[in-house]
């Protein structure tokens, strides 16, 4: 029995094939070949096992093709538009004790796998540079989560337990992220040889058969976003990440993910999965009258699965959910959240303390602490914003959890979510203000939630209730920066601009309230002085912000300055400013606008018109 089976799916471009193979026969090796004939005019004629299909049948039916009468321990898939180097297989078999799918890099690929080795002109050069490579990054390997397949070595235990390429990705693209995607759910690990190259001459057989392939890559991607959505991608490369870290847990505090669920059945995998390698136990409590999955999807992915009667009490159904957790710590997720950043969980745990503040990152980019990690015991008050009860938590900022209705709640049940948030808080709180008017805690979430339903008078009142009774410099910030965009909202720009000078005096010199009273000034057509306040806001905080409403966008900020100077007929300036947004974007669209306001710009000013 050999010790690799490398897979070769060919169709025509016979001079590859057997460059290919002979490159594998100059380096040697315990292996077999298996050479997948997808329809090839002329039949491929070799002595290596040969399976031929009389019809082109895709990439991944030949590969599992290929798999079914593999016999070595490593299956590698290679492309047959591809040079290996001396040492290859040894090379990745010595990545297979840190990961169990690896992949090479190569001269002329897609993504991280891609090195720059400049031209090479024949073998010999080739096999130069990659001896070089190897040399320079002997051992050096990188955790990725979406391997190019052109060529890869998966270790048999992977294909046994999550079986073939899933055939749905048929002629080929996307089929690779999705088996990483299955391979590291199932807790494998993947991963990058560094010092490992292999020349690709990249797509030679879709050329050959006239494939389009950008429309081939669409089709697919809608394949794959179906299957996978947004959000687990994202989590499931953290995973493995996180999976191919070592793992010291002697003397290490333990701790418990605990979730109350109702309707989650979207986001709940998600969550589970984000915690996986962090939680040494989840518990998941279900809302018995949840009218989804959820309670299954619980049971497929929780190590114990609760169930509880909904009793208008969120405080109380946490309490209830601890019952029986015997890990040292505990931390809570919504159903349609997950951790994005957990890195350091463990590191925080073993400092001791209450509990931890983490980062919270809600859709609109608003950031926040709330303290998610606390110790086992601590219980919650509050049948609604319910909050752990005489706790001193540290900071752990480095622990960010991402809030993801968007993609992590499908619109039912965020519709009949919404609608139970507006009594709890309304009613709730609003009773709770009534019974206490100094209830700091619910005049704050009361204002915050009146600002969601665009009630800016109602907001305005509840905010100036809680600036009488709060002390606490960040919230008042909060609530400032809140109000003045009520005031915009009204058409009343001067009392607007009094909330930010307020605002700046409770927290001074924070780049947002520069961008908000830019923004103020923008409303009311003064834009020298908006254009000055934008620039200030370039500007980053240089401490740490219990409340962070807005994200960065350096991109729109520059955008901005463009338009006010653009408005005083400055340009030349003008066109700077543009030139600067678009080089501080990612999306091609904007860029693009960009650049043509930028071209504009410097051709009215050519024209004589410009101020400056």
């Amino acid at each position: 029995m050999p010790k690799f089976s490398i897979i070769i799916p060919v169709c025509d471009n016979y001079s590859y094939t057997l460059a290919c193979i002979n490159s594998i026969k100059e380096q040697g090796g315990d292996y077999e070949i298996i050479v997948v004939d997808n329809g090839s005019k002329l039949p491929y004629v070799g002595f290596e096992k040969i399976i031929r299909n009389e019809k082109n049948k895709g990439f991944p039916k030949a590969i599992n093709q290929g798999i079914k009468i593999a016999t070595g321990e490593i299956i590698v898939l290679l492309n047959n538009d591809t040079i290996v180097s001396p040492n290859w297989l040894e090379n990745l078999e010595s990545h297979l004790q840190n990961y169990d799918l690896v992949g090479p890099c190569s001269d002329n690929i897609g993504g991280v796998q891609c090195v720059q080795v400049g031209d090479i002109v024949d073998n010999f050069e080739f096999y130069n540079k990659a001896i070089k490579l190897n040399g320079e990054n002997k051992g050096k390997s990188l955790p990725y989560d979406r391997l190019v397949f052109f060529c890869v070595a998966i270790k048999r235990e992977v294909i046994n337990k999550i079986g073939f390429l899933d055939e749905d990705f048929t002629p080929g693209n996307y089929e690779d992220n999705d088996y990483c995607l299955r391979a590291i759910q199932a807790g494998f690990r993947c991963g990058i040889a560094l010092d490992v190259l292999i020349h690709h001459a990249r797509s030679i057989t879709h050329k050959s058969l006239n494939i389009d392939y950008l429309n081939l890559l669409k089709t697919n991607d809608a394949k794959f976003q179906k299957k996978w959505g947004r959000t687990r991608p994202i989590v499931l490369a953290d995973l493995n990440v996180r999976n191919c870290q070592p793992i010291d847990n002697q003397n290490m505090p333990t701790l418990a993910l605990v979730m109350i669920v109702k309707n989650e059945e979207k986001g709940l995998a998600n969550a589970i999965l984000s915690a996986r390698g962090i939680a040494d136990y989840v518990c998941v409590s279900v809302d018995d009258s949840s009218t989804d999955n959820t309670l299954e999807v619980a049971k497929l992915w929780a190590d114990e699965v609760k169930t509880h009667k909904w009793a208008d009490d969120f405080a109380g159904a946490r309490n209830e959910a601890h019952k029986g957790i015997t890990q040292d710590y505990i931390m809570f997720l919504d159903g349609h959240e997950y951790i994005k950043n957990g890195r350091k969980i463990k590191e925080h745990l073993k400092t001791g303390g209450d509990g931890f503040l983490c980062s919270v990152e809600m859709e609109n980019e608003l950031v926040f602490r709330n303290p998610r990690i606390y110790k086992n015991g601590i219980q919650f008050e509050g049948r609604v914003h319910e909050m752990q009860a005489n706790m001193k938590p540290k900071r752990a900022f480095d622990v960010i959890i991402k809030h993801d209705r968007i993609n992590g709640q499908d619109k039912k049940s965020a519709e009949l979510r919404d609608l139970q948030r507006e009594h709890q808080i309304v009613e709730i709180m609003g009773g709770q203000l009534k019974k206490d008017p100094k209830n700091a805690h619910a005049a704050f979430h009361l204002a915050l939630h009146y600002q969601t339903q665009m009630q800016w008078k109602k907001t305005i009142k509840m905010q100036n209730h809680f600036l009488k009774i709060s002390k606490i410099n960040c919230e008042r910030w909060y609530v400032y920066f809140n109000m003045a965009f009520c005031y915009m909202a009204l058409g009343k720009n001067l009392r607007a601009w009094i909330a930010a000078g307020c605002a700046e005096r409770e927290t001074p010199m924070r780049w947002e309230t520069a961008k908000l009273r830019g923004l103020i000034l923008y409303n009311i057509k003064k834009y020298k002085g908006a254009a000055e306040y934008f620039v200030d806001s370039l500007a980053s905080n240089d401490f740490d912000e219990a409340y962070k409403p807005w994200g960065r966008e350096i991109f729109s900020t520059w955008n901005l300055i463009g338009e006010c100077l653009f408005n005083e007929c400055m340009y030349w300036q003008a066109g700077e400013a543009f030139r600067k947004a678009g080089e501080n974007s990612k999306d091609p669209e904007f860029n693009l606008l960009m650049k043509r306001r930028y071209d504009l710009m410097f051709e009215i000013a050519k024209s004589g018109k410009n101020n400056a």
